[in-house]
């Protein structure tokens, strides 16, 4: 039987066929064996009945003692043959059944590996051609595709760079290998300027080019550093080892934004289209600013929305405080998230009043917040950091059905109001009429 290689691997008519055959080779040899004790034991019971009846000619007198003794010679002849026969088989039987479980317990080791997301796999048969050595080809072409998918889920497909996931493990391990630095580590994250415009004015595939090209360029501009990856649209990262001197790293950390804003800078043909690239930097150096990912990637974000938030600026260093404010809009938002799918965001009502009768012409709808641990939260909390973070759509969008049942529940009770709501000015799209009339 020929070996399967992994290409192989999808002939399942072809696999089943090879395996119902080598299934059936074992019951053979299994019924063989049965047939030897078998026909050993009728050796065995023709052995004794010889010797019995040579017993009776030679205590016979006058018998035949030729006849005899050749009775006796096949009585020992076939019990000789019997017990070496038994004996070879009950050698051959556990030397059998322990390389069958040697086999079995190799390729469940590795199944329990791959299971583990371990892709370290034991020695595996690989050179039997039995199902033994099919199953472990088997297992080490589906290690395989688990390590090639693997590496897809943490390459970002637009550019081929690593993504959030593949740099935050690869810095993760850059952290592990010197628990006590001896070198700093720079986090930088950066964004591209302008890039919304150039997206719009140029058509999103244009944008897509350009990004590629940013990703290309910032790998010529710091081959030497540890990782970089496209963390989201037009925002990278990259992490850098430096020397453990406070000034030192963060006149590198300057000179490498130079050296990526010069490589940047080149002009750039895309089709028709002489394009330029600028960048915004947010840098939080390890073991000052983190120490940890979670943290350091905290103090970097924070840093670069700093840096946008100047204006001229392009590049700004994290500080504790910064990073401590970070931490806390982080967790208002993923309350504010929780909170919307919970449906703790109410709609309260403020009467709108004509000065001049004193007559209720209307109401206006304010959002609050009924926290299940902090009670009633002020809209001073979480407004301005839903409207930063981009969740005032969401936010709208959980609250209009509210403030609409209450509308039609007035209107039907014969006490029309007008409703007034306040909405941020990104939420007058195209679609937001067709999504109120919803």
């Amino acid at each position: 039987m020929a070996a399967m290689t992994p290409s192989t691997l999808g002939s399942t008519s072809q696999g089943r066929w090879r395996y119902s055959v080598q299934c059936r080779t074992n019951f053979v040899a299994i019924g063989l064996g049965a047939v030897l004790v078998l026909v050993c034991g009728a050796l065995l019971h023709r052995s004794v009945g010889d010797a019995r009846h040579a017993s009776a000619l030679l205590g016979l007198a006058g018998g035949d003692h030729t006849a005899a003794r050749q009775l006796m010679r096949h009585s020992l002849w076939y019990g000789g043959l019997s017990i070496g026969a038994l004996v070879l088989y009950l050698v051959a039987l556990p030397w059998y059944l322990g390389t069958v479980y040697r086999l079995l317990r190799a390729n469940n080791n590795a199944v329990r590996r791959l299971m583990r997301g371990d892709t370290q796999l034991p020695p595996l048969p690989l050179h039997r051609r039995d199902e033994f050595g099919q199953t472990a080809r088997a297992l080490v072409r589906l290690r395989d595709l688990t390590q090639e998918l693997r590496q897809q889920s943490q390459l970002d497909p637009l550019t081929g760079l690593s993504n959030r996931q593949g740099f935050e493990s690869a810095l993760d391990r850059k952290l592990d290998r010197n628990p006590v630095p001896s070198a700093h580590i720079a986090l930088l994250i950066l964004d591209l300027k302008r890039f919304r415009h150039l997206n719009h004015a140029y058509g999103m595939d244009i944008g897509d080019r350009a990004l590629q090209q940013a990703g290309l360029r910032l790998k010529t501009a710091l081959p030497q550093a540890v990782s970089i990856a496209r963390l989201q649209a037009d925002r990278y990262s990259l992490a850098l080892s430096l020397p453990p001197f406070a000034g030192t790293s963060r006149r590198l950390a300057e000179q490498a934004i130079d050296l990526v804003r010069q490589q940047l800078a080149a002009p750039l043909q895309l089709d028709d289209h002489l394009l330029t690239l600028d960048v915004r930097a947010g840098i939080a150096l390890f073991p000052q600013d983190g120490q940890d990912v979670p943290t350091l990637m905290i103090a970097a974000e924070a840093a670069l929305a700093l840096a946008r938030g100047d204006g001229g600026e392009t590049l700004r260093f994290a500080d504790p405080q910064l990073a401590g404010r970070a931490q806390r809009t982080a967790g208002v938002v993923a309350e504010i998230r929780r909170g919307i799918l919970a449906g703790e965001f109410l709609a309260h009502y403020e009467p709108i009043v004509d000065l001049s009768t004193g007559d209720i012409r209307g109401v206006e709808a304010l959002a609050r917040w009924q926290h299940p641990q902090r009670g009633m939260v002020s809209p001073a909390e979480f407004i301005p950091v839903a409207e930063d973070m981009g969740m005032i759509e969401s936010l709208t969008s959980a609250l209009l059905p509210l403030i609409c049942a209450d509308a039609a529940r007035w209107n039907a009770v014969g006490d029309p109001r007008g409703v007034s709501v306040n909405l941020s000015a990104r939420e007058l799209n195209a679609g937001f009429v067709e999504r109120l009339a919803e």
